[in-house]
């Protein structure tokens, strides 16, 4: 796992989410609303300890959703 800035690869990987979060910014969401979707992905992350291959489907969000429901007590 690499995560040296000079490395080609995180900076080609690094310009990507910083030009998607520009992208997004100037369609309109709220930067406040991004962070948290960053939080929220970077907790799971986090938690399972690698990156859900599951994400790759459109039912992705739910992976937030219960992450959401089960940090208020929800289930």
């Amino acid at each position: 796992m690499t995560t040296d800035l000079d490395d080609e690869q995180f900076e080609q990987v690094a310009q990507s989410l910083e030009h998607w979060l520009a992208a997004q910014a100037a369609d309109d969401i709220p930067e406040l609303v991004l962070v948290g979707l960053l939080q929220g992905y970077a907790d799971v992350i986090e938690t399972h300890g690698y990156v859900p291959r599951s994400w790759r489907s459109p039912e992705s969000s739910r992976i937030l959703e219960s992450r959401d429901s089960v940090s208020e007590g929800r289930q």
